[in-house]
């Protein structure tokens, strides 16, 4: 897992951000390509719950498992405003078989957050996002 070049400090403080995904979950919004991509790294149902199913997963974890990976600046501009560039702060969940890479940042109005990425952090692995079922079905079968 790199964790290097972090050039700023943390914009947001993780553990509003991890309570509102637990308890206020109206002032959490998804960007569509993270809901896709947790949909496909997690192996999600698109079911309606899709957006519950992501917090589920995020708040099952203990708040201090997640690490701290950097903040940037969202260059491309989030979903609503492309002109509002907000700093997003990157966050790694590590788990069995891939570190699992979150950022969020909090909205224009200041009212709620933005998760703006939810994918594998190490896909190149052979694990993660990129794989199959068919895949990871085998990768587990070398383990045992």
């Amino acid at each position: 897992m790199n964790t290097q070049g972090a050039s700023r400090r943390k914009a947001y403080n993780f553990l509003d951000f991890y309570n509102d995904c637990k308890n206020c979950r109206d002032k959490i919004e998804i960007e569509t390509d993270a809901k896709t991509d947790a949909k496909n790294v997690l192996h999600l149902f698109d079911d309606g719950t899709l957006k519950d199913q992501i917090l589920d997963y995020i708040v099952q974890y203990n708040p201090n498992v997640y690490i701290y990976k950097n903040t940037d600046v969202y260059h491309k501009g989030t979903e609503k405003d492309k002109k509002y560039k907000p700093l997003v702060d990157a966050y790694i969940l590590p788990l069995k078989f891939f570190d699992l890479y979150m950022a969020f940042c909090i909205q224009k109005t200041g009212t709620g957050w933005i998760i703006k990425s939810i994918h594998s952090d190490n896909a190149h692995s052979g694990v993660g996002d990129t794989m199959s079922i068919g895949s990871y079905i085998n990768a587990t079968r070398n383990l045992i």
